[in-house]
């Protein structure tokens, strides 16, 4: 299986919108699920979430969360 990315965000979350904004750029690909979505909700809470936006790095069997937009992490696990 090969890497996905998900990214939890709330509509009114400044750096929500940067971090996607900053993948774009990036040429990142991912996707976004808006917890106002009863399903991503669910899935965002069953994962203990705290604040968005909040990225899940699966990779084969594994999984990685990042909560906030880290530009630093992100830059280390995408683009080095």
């Amino acid at each position: 299986m090969a890497r996905s990315i998900i990214v939890y965000t709330q509509s009114a979350c400044g750096h929500c919108q940067r971090q996607i904004d900053w993948m774009v750029e990036n040429q990142i690909p991912f996707e976004q699920r808006e917890i106002s979505n009863e399903i991503f909700r669910t899935e965002f809470l069953n994962m203990n979430g705290e604040g968005t936006p909040l990225t899940v790095i699966k990779n084969n069997n594994a999984s990685e969360v990042i909560t906030g937009f880290n530009k630093e992490t992100l830059t280390n696990k995408f683009l080095k």
